[in-house]
């Protein structure tokens, strides 16, 4: 993807939405979470950021598909915290890291082409071309 039309895609994924850091745990009921989430995102534009914390990747990627059709029905951006091959595997919209994760380009190596790739500093999210 050339660098211009990289920039436009950051723009439209990301002008004006909040950005929400949502954790499940292992003892995260799914009900419970999706209806939550469905609270969060339905009223704004956002980008949910998921985390994962003791959860198997199975029960996480199986979570996400449900997840990103809220996300679509919301018009909310999909988001994962960390983890390149779970942003791979369920094509989430991007890709958040944070000092003590994978660099930039080691991420490149396993997510698409179209997925942002952004980082946390200083509580902000920021996007890079």
């Amino acid at each position: 993807m050339n660098i211009k039309l990289k920039k436009q895609l950051i723009e439209i994924k990301t002008k004006n939405r909040k950005l929400i850091h949502f954790e499940i745990s292992k003892d995260s009921k799914e009900d419970a979470i999706l209806n939550e989430i469905a609270s969060l995102i339905k009223d704004k534009k956002t980008i949910l950021a998921l985390t994962f914390k003791e959860i198997s990747d199975k029960k996480a990627i199986e979570l996400c598909a449900k997840i990103k059709q809220l996300c679509e029905i919301f018009d909310c951006s999909f988001a994962i915290n960390f983890r390149a091959d779970i942003a791979f595997l369920t094509c989430a919209d991007a890709l958040i890291l944070d000092e003590n994760s994978i660099t930039k380009t080691q991420a490149e190596k396993i997510v698409t082409e179209e997925t942002l790739i952004g980082f946390t500093k200083n509580g902000e999210l920021i996007f890079e071309e």
